[in-house]
C-alpha cells in the first residue's frame, strides 16, 4: 500500500513493449473509520437491550371432585305435578275424534254403493220430478219424467243438412224395397236402414244391402234425454217396451241373415209382449209405439212360419217408426 502512495495513484502499462500512461483514481477507504462506526452500533444496541421478567409459575393440581349421595327423608313422597296434563290429554283426544268422524263417514259411502248396486237398472231409467196421487192404480193424470239418452247400433244411409234432401233419399231407398226412418238431431236430419242390438250384426245386414246398391255406415247413434209428462203405467211402458224393442231389432236382422228364426228368442218376447198389453196408456205417441211393437212381433212369427223375407221387411219398418216417433216424445 505505501508503494502505491508514492507514485501517486499511476498504473504503467505495457502494450507491445511501449509505455503507456493510464492513470486512474481510486478510492481509498479509511478502515479506521469503518471500525469506529462499528463499534459505535455495538454500544447502541447493547443500551437498546431490555430485560423482559417473566412472573413464576406454580404448578397448580386439579381440584378433586367427590361424589355426592343424596338421600331422600323418609316417610316424604314426591308430590305429582298435573301442571298441563290437559292439553296432553288433547294432543290425543282430536285425532281420536277425527278418526271416528272419518270412519262414520266412509261407512254411509259404502253402504250407499252397496244399496245402489242392488237395484236393477231398466234399459232407459226414469227420473220423477213432480209426484202425484194414485200412483199405485197407474192411472194418474201424469207427471214429469227425465228419459235418459239411449244408444243404439244403426246403418246409416245419409246426413243431410235439410229436410227436403233426407225425404228425396228415402223415397229413392225405400223404391228398391227397403225401409228407411228419419231422425232429426242438432238440426241435421239422419236417414237410417237398419237397426240392431249389437255393432257387428249391423255390419253384415249392412253388406247385404250394399247387393241393392245401397252405400250404408254402421254406426252408434244416441238418442238425447228428454223431459215428458207420462203416467205411471206409460213410464212402465217406456222401460219395458224399450227391452223388447232392442230384442226384435236383433232378431229382425239375425234372422235375415241365418234364414230363421230363434224360436226361444220369440217365446221370450210373447211372455213380455203380454205384459205391455195389460197397461193403460193414454199419450198417443206412445200408444202409436206400442203398435209397432206389437206389429213388429207378428211379422216375426209369420216370418217363422213362411220364410217369407217379406215379413222380415214389414218388421224392420215397424221398428224404424218406432224409433222415429221416440225421437219426437
Amino acid at each position: 500500500m505505501d508503494k502505491q502512495s508514492k507514485n501517486g495513484g499511476k498504473i504503467t502499462v505495457k502494450i507491445n513493449g511501449e509505455k503507456t500512461k493510464y492513470q486512474e483514481d481510486l478510492l481509498v477507504h479509511d478502515w479506521q473509520l469503518g471500525t469506529d462506526e462499528l463499534a459505535a452500533a455495538k454500544d447502541r444496541a447493547e443500551d437498546d437491550s431490555f430485560d423482559w421478567v417473566l412472573p413464576d409459575e406454580e404448578t397448580k393440581s386439579p381440584k378433586e371432585y367427590k361424589k355426592i349421595n343424596y338421600v331422600q327423608e323418609k316417610g316424604k313422597k314426591k308430590k305429582k305435578s298435573f301442571k298441563g296434563g290437559a292439553r296432553d290429554y288433547t294432543i290425543f283426544l282430536y285425532p281420536l275424534i277425527g278418526a271416528v268422524a272419518i270412519g262414520i263417514t266412509l261407512g254411509f259411502i259404502i253402504l250407499n254403493v252397496i244399496t245402489e248396486g242392488e237395484q236393477s237398472t231398466p234399459a232407459i231409467a226414469l227420473q220423477e220430478e213432480v209426484s202425484s196421487k194414485g200412483e199405485e192404480s197407474g192411472e194418474t193424470s201424469g207427471s214429469s219424467k227425465k228419459i235418459q239418452a239411449f244408444s243404439l247400433p244403426v246403418l246409416q244411409a245419409g246426413v243431410f243438412a235439410t229436410e227436403e234432401s233426407a225425404n228425396e233419399m228415402q223415397s229413392s231407398i225405400e223404391s228398391k224395397g227397403v225401409p228407411a226412418a228419419m231422425i232429426s238431431s242438432n238440426e241435421q236430419y239422419y236417414l237410417f236402414v237398419g237397426i240392431g242390438e249389437n255393432l257387428d250384426t249391423v255390419k253384415s245386414f249392412g253388406k247385404k244391402l250394399k247387393e241393392k246398391n245401397i252405400e250404408v255406415y254402421a254406426k252408434e247413434f244416441t238418442l238425447p234425454e228428454k223431459q215428458i209428462k207420462v203416467t205411471a203405467n206409460e213410464a212402465d211402458f217406456i222401460n219395458k217396451g224399450m227391452n223388447i224393442f232392442t230384442t226384435l231389432a236383433q232378431e229382425s236382422i239375425t234372422a235375415g241373415l241365418e234364414n230363421k228364426v230363434n224360436e226361444s228368442v220369440v217365446t221370450s218376447i210373447e211372455k213380455q209382449q203380454s205384459e205391455l198389453d195389460g197397461l193403460k196408456i193414454k199419450n198417443k205417441t206412445l200408444v202409436s209405439m206400442k203398435e209397432d211393437l206389437t206389429s213388429a212381433f207378428k211379422s216375426i212369427k209369420e216370418y217363422s212360419s213362411t220364410a217369407d223375407d217379406a215379413h222380415l221387411q214389414k218388421a224392420r219398418e215397424s221398428l224404424l217408426s218406432f224409433v222415429e216417433k221416440y225421437n219426437k216424445l
